[in-house]
């Protein structure tokens, strides 16, 4: 079928699509210096500015350390890499589909623009649901992204035919990104390394090379294979036997004590337990919102049966206006089901909703695809099968379907929320999809609303996320006004009024009742990294503290390892109405520190988070007090018995160091 010529008129979809695009980067830019969330967005402030002090919460912070970042500086940082890999993918997109003999026509219908600004808008959905600072998780989507994009670009180049060299350059640049990944998230490089020789060995396959040639790629896959293991054990200085002892290690630890149920909290941790519980919330998140009312069921018959009808019975073998309808159709049946997906919140993202969101890209996955079935036929599928370009195709949409999930590998959240913290990969899938539509028709405006239409829902998404449902901080963006004067590392933040007062009364206990300096520990039993990176203190061995009982191994274990010369020094925060654990105080014990009887209140503020009748408590050390030198009598008068820290029961015997690991990320 020839197409129109007015598919070579791609300016108008390219000028929305880019308005769009720049108008959310626009949006993003304008939001970076308000607000701060004191939970997560803390914990990555601490990790790069104290890699020291991370733990084992992986090695991405050691990369970018040296550049002594501040709250505004890693958010611009995280803008930069999601632009650059987004770039990158669009680019090694757009070239496999140049080497790609079923889209030689594609600048007839679209064009680099329409890509990048819509994988754009896909990769920037993130914004909506996480810490707006530079953390592991956005690392795992920039590196995954870049490691995609030159997959595809090397393939571009191997059937082009090009140089061995360009293609070892390309190749060999994936490794280094790798190994990034793999600091951030070893799960998820894990992951993306079978997915990677998963596709490229049904690659080879599909173009049914010689056994000479398939020997010689084995034999260059294995070798590489080899070169990875050696120059990672040799960076870490460590040896092969070893890492294979520690990833066994991590794939089986705990597994039998939580299958003899006797250690679920620990088990959880474990990567093939969460495997498991994603495949049950994926499972059980589909089948309510999409098969218990049989929506995709009936929606391909409909559609189907729709085409058919209209094609056969009606007898419009000349009239291409049958190809109109069955997509403007589908559009009709998503724009129905937007009341059920506006009452459902779906398309509001951020921390509330961010767990429904995946819902509505499954949806309009599926409405495409049901368009596409209905335009085939018996032969059709019998090209795409017996053309290598098209088993090509095939192989690059497995690929892009798997990426967000073996994005999500390695966390303790639910796979449908991982999943759409990378959905870019899926508006790929979009994308190749409206491509097929547009071929498959002479009148391409029906499939360019597909792409502007799943374009407003992200645009919705983001702007609600992350302007008025931002990530578990108070308010909205507009409600970030204020400055917090003396605090370097609040410098050139702004934040909401609750938040601005309760670390400036923090920050004024600490220096008019103490001789604080920066560079002091602070425990923050509420689990606050935030605002002990605020203060300019340092959270001992891990930012990750709370005074809970499924807790206290960690605590315990994280003041144990504390090398810092200055622990004694040490700083204590709890809400005030609570006490302070025994296995902790006894940890502390084991430092030099003696919490029960060293230690007082100097003050109490309200909690960030507004809870009525919940104040945080700041307990200090005595010898760091202002005018310690003062008779006991005197600082006795200060510090009575109301003052002390509070503690449940003390044990005398103090316990052995926790070896439980910090989770995986």
């Amino acid at each position: 079928m020839q197409l129109s010529k007015s598919n070579n008129n791609v300016w108008l979809i390219n000028a929305l699509l880019t308005t769009l695009f720049v108008v959310i980067v626009g949006i993003i830019i304008w939001g970076m210096n308000k607000g701060f969330d004191l939970s997560d967005e803390g914990l990555h402030m601490h990790l790069l500015t104290y890699p020291t002090e991370g733990g084992k919460r992986g090695g991405y912070q050691w990369f970018f350390s040296w550049m002594h970042l501040s709250i505004l500086g890693a958010k611009t940082l995280r803008l930069l890499l999601m632009l650059l890999s987004a770039g990158v993918f669009s680019w090694g997109m757009w070239c496999w589909m140049s080497a790609n003999d079923y889209f030689k026509d594609k600048t007839n219908v679209y064009n680099l623009l329409t890509l990048f600004a819509f994988i754009g808008i896909g990769t920037f959905v993130n914004f909506a649901q996480q810490p707006r600072t530079l953390s592991y998780n956005t690392l795992t989507l920039v590196c995954m992204q870049l490691i995609a994009g030159l997959f595809l670009y090397a393939n571009a180049l191997y059937k082009q035919r090009r140089a061995l060299w360009q293609l070892a350059v390309v190749a060999l640049s994936i490794l280094p990104i790798l190994y990034v990944l793999y600091e951030a998230k070893f799960t998820s490089a894990i992951s993306m390394v079978l997915l990677l020789v998963f596709v490229q060995v049904l690659w080879l396959f599909s173009e049914r090379p010689s056994f000479k040639g398939l020997l010689v790629w084995l034999i260059a896959g294995f070798a590489s294979l080899v070169f990875v293991v050696m120059l990672y054990c040799f960076l870490k200085k460590t040896s092969p036997f070893e890492l294979y002892n520690n990833l066994y290690y991590e794939l089986w630890q705990h597994y039998n004590d939580y299958a003899q149920g006797k250690s679920p909290a620990k088990a959880r941790h474990n990567i093939i337990y969460v495997l498991i519980s994603y495949y049950n919330s994926s499972y059980k998140a589909i089948k309510a919102t999409i098969f218990d009312n049989a929506v995709i069921v009936v929606l391909f018959a409909m559609v189907f049966g729709l085409h058919r009808f209209l094609k056969n019975t009606l007898a419009f073998p000349k009239n291409n206006y049958v190809y109109y309808i069955t997509p403007l159709f589908l559009l009709a049946i998503l724009g129905l089901y937007s009341s059920e997906i506006v009452s459902e919140k779906w398309h509001i993202n951020g921390d509330k909703f961010n767990r429904s969101a995946f819902n509505l890209y499954l949806f309009t996955l599926g409405c495409l695809l049901a368009s596409c079935l209905a335009l085939v036929n018996a032969q059709a599928i019998r090209q795409f099968f017996s053309s290598h370009s098209r088993r090509e195709i095939i192989l690059v949409c497995f690929m892009l379907f798997m990426i967000p999930i073996g994005g999500a590998a390695g966390t303790n959240n639910p796979l449908p929320l991982q999943c759409t913290q990378q959905i870019y990969a899926w508006f790929a899938i979009f994308f190749l999809l409206t491509y097929y539509l547009t071929k498959q028709t002479e009148f391409v405006l029906p499939q360019r609303i597909w792409l502007i239409v799943i374009s407003l829902f992200a645009f919705s998404q983001i702007y609600y996320g992350y302007v008025y449902n931002t990530f578990r901080i108070n308010g909205s963006l507009f409600d970030q006004k204020y400055e917090i004067k003396n605090l370097p590392r609040a410098e050139g933040m702004l934040f909401d009024t609750r938040t601005k007062t309760m670390v400036q009364k923090i920050n004024n206990l600490l220096h008019e009742r103490t001789n604080f300096t920066e560079g002091d520990p602070i425990v923050a039993l509420t689990y606050s990294p935030g605002l002990v990176y605020l203060l300019g203190g340092i959270s001992p061995y891990s930012p990750y503290y709370k005074n809970e009982s499924s807790y206290a191994d960690r605590n315990c274990n994280n003041i144990v390892r504390a090398s810092l010369p200055n622990i004694e020094n040490t700083i204590v925060m709890d809400f005030n109405d609570r006490r302070i654990k025994p296995d902790l105080i006894n940890c502390f014990l084991m430092q030099g520190i003696d919490l029960a009887s060293d230690y007082v209140q100097i003050g109490s503020v309200p909690f960030y988070n507004g809870k009525k009748g919940r104040k945080l408590a700041i307990y200090a050390p005595k010898h760091l007090l202002k005018n310690a030198h003062q008779n006991e009598e005197e600082q006795n008068d200060k510090a009575n018995a109301d003052t002390n820290v509070q503690i449940d029961s003390l044990d005398v015997d103090k316990p052995e160091p926790s070896s439980e690991e910090d989770e995986i990320h």
